[in-house]
């Protein structure tokens, strides 16, 4: 699914701290060809609360593979709800007009994206 993703999200555009260390960490290792998420547990383990949290984030998934439609969508959704969440707290943070047009094209664009798993 990273293929399908790759130019709509980073791992930037996960701004609660936590996923944003681990995104960075499950990107880093998709791109290098050694993605582990035992690995990426274990550096968890001294904080019980984040270990869980990123236990939940490797066990969480889709039911099936994605055939079925629903979950398709519900990718898509996901995956656009990230990127809408990156852009708003961009705007709230923007630090002058041209940081915040830029914002405004890419949120213009983001409703215009089409999502496809296929």
């Amino acid at each position: 699914m990273f293929d399908k993703i790759k130019g709509i999200i980073t791992a930037d555009d996960f701004v609660e701290e936590l996923y944003h260390q681990v995104a960075e960490m499950v990107f880093e290792g998709h791109e290098a060809g050694t993605l582990n998420p035992a690995a990426i547990l274990s550096r968890f383990i001294n904080d019980e609360d984040q270990y869980k949290e990123v236990a939940a984030l490797f066990n969480a998934g889709l039911k099936e593979s994605l055939s079925n439609e629903e979950q398709k969508k519900a990718f898509a959704e996901t995956v656009m709800k990230v990127r809408k969440n990156s852009l708003d707290v961009a705007s709230r943070n923007a630090k002058d007009i041209t940081q915040l047009q830029e914002i405004i094209k890419q949120q213009a664009a983001l409703k215009q994206l089409h999502i496809s798993l296929e």
